[in-house]
């Protein structure tokens, strides 16, 4: 009688965990970060932090996707389409009281010659020598050649107009290749990268020699690009 009665406490103590058990649950769209179309077929993974397996789902005509997590888990998102920029994986853990998450994706297109500005990455004045702060643009840069290890790209370097032409010149051409020295040396095939510096030969506003403008003005011109040529 004594077992029946355990038993059935046991049964009981079962029921009540599984009712108290938190179903996880993400959901969202990946889409085009330029006109926000949804992307169909896009892959999403999903990678736990207690397992080598991964979760694949392809998003639907409506480039829609669901999946299911299990609680207390840490879980690392992220979504690839072959005529997209991979990205960086987002982090979720799956600890407390919220049951769902709403995760939009967005993926740039890979598009021939078009550039695409990389902002944080810092030099000292008139120096080709890269600044502490930018180690966390250099490493997301690094991450995303590694993720697309099919592009070939020009690493651009541009300055403002503030002193003199040939040096602006000399002085963009030796950051672009401090950059890619950074990211051969982090294992990325130098065979990929071309660095190239414009100097002061592309300015996007009209803060040109002698024209006075805000520093503000002239930080919209200095500036590193990512172009792909070739994919």
């Amino acid at each position: 009688m004594r077992k029946k009665w355990l038993f059935c406490i046991f049964a009981f103590w079962l029921q009540a965990a599984a009712a108290q058990k938190i179903t996880y649950t993400v959901e969202g769209e990946v889409t085009d970060a330029a006109d926000n179309l949804p992307i169909a077929e896009a892959l999403v993974v999903v990678t736990s932090n207690t397992s080598t397996n991964q979760m694949r789902i392809l998003t639907n005509e409506a480039g829609k996707y669901r999946v299911s997590l299990q609680q207390g888990q840490s879980y690392l998102i992220t979504a690839l389409h072959k005529e997209y920029f991979a990205q960086p994986a987002i982090k979720i853990n799956t600890i407390g009281e919220q049951s769902s998450f709403r995760l939009p994706i967005k993926l740039n297109k890979l598009e021939k010659n078009k550039p695409f500005r990389i902002d944080s990455i810092y030099f000292d004045i008139s120096s080709d020598s890269l600044l502490p702060e930018s180690k966390p643009a250099l490493l997301q840069l690094q991450l995303l050649l590694s993720l697309n290890s099919r592009i070939k790209v020009e690493i651009a370097v541009h300055t403002d107009s503030r002193g003199d032409d040939a040096f602006n010149l000399g002085l963009s051409q030796l950051r672009a290749v401090r950059i890619a020295d950074y990211l051969i040396g982090k294992g990325i095939d130098g065979k990929r990268i071309t660095p190239k510096g414009y100097g002061e030969t592309r300015l996007l506003n009209h803060c040109r020699n002698d024209v006075k403008c805000s520093n503000a003005e002239h930080l919209v011109n200095r500036r590193v690009e990512l172009i792909i040529t070739d994919y």
